[in-house]
């Protein structure tokens, strides 16, 4: 992938301030808080034929079938899943219990990690053979499962795909842009 090719959703937008960044979402939704999640965002994109929105589900019914359940179970499944790694309940406050609890959150994100692994083996994206906005959201997720401790060591397949995301252009300045290491 090169700079010309980086899907338009991977790109920096800007602000009418003239500001590159990602935060024009609220801006397009007037701060709807009905219409914030991704996959209405996204469903919103398609309907009205925004600028935004650049077949980030591939070009074939199959690939964008494959794409939309990819994104629905990163979005529910996985999504969730991290909610013990990113606040643990207030009720467990015994650290035994907050580092098994937190254990098996891992253990449980690794599992759902690993069906996309496998997705991974037979095609160079999640919807197949072109990216999609699912896998810029599985790049995100892979990020927090590094930065969370989730053991993905055995997991060749997300390994080098995480590596084939970053160096995409989009990707990297957006990162440079929020100070983060692709």
């Amino acid at each position: 992938m090169n700079a010309s090719s980086s899907p338009v959703y991977c790109l920096p937008i800007e602000n009418a301030e003239g500001e590159k960044g990602i935060d024009r979402i609220s801006q397009i939704f007037d701060y709807d808080p009905l219409r914030i999640m991704a996959s209405a965002m996204l469903n919103y994109f398609s309907q009205t034929g925004h600028d935004m929105y650049s077949a980030p589900f591939g070009d074939t019914i199959e690939g964008k079938a494959r794409a939309w359940r990819w994104l629905a179970f990163l979005n529910s499944d996985v999504h969730k899943a991290f909610g013990q790694l990113f606040r643990t309940p207030p009720w467990a406050e015994d650290e035994t219990v907050k580092n098994a609890m937190q254990q098996a959150a891992r253990a449980q994100i690794a599992g759902m990690l690993k069906q996309a692994d496998d997705q991974l083996a037979n095609h160079a994206w999640l919807g197949g053979e072109e990216i999609s906005v699912a896998d810029i959201y599985l790049y995100v997720i892979l990020r927090w499962a590094n930065g969370l401790s989730v053991d993905l060591s055995q997991m060749n397949h997300l390994n080098e795909f995480q590596k084939r995301v970053a160096a995409d252009p989009g990707v990297r300045e957006i990162c440079a842009q929020e100070g983060l290491q692709p």
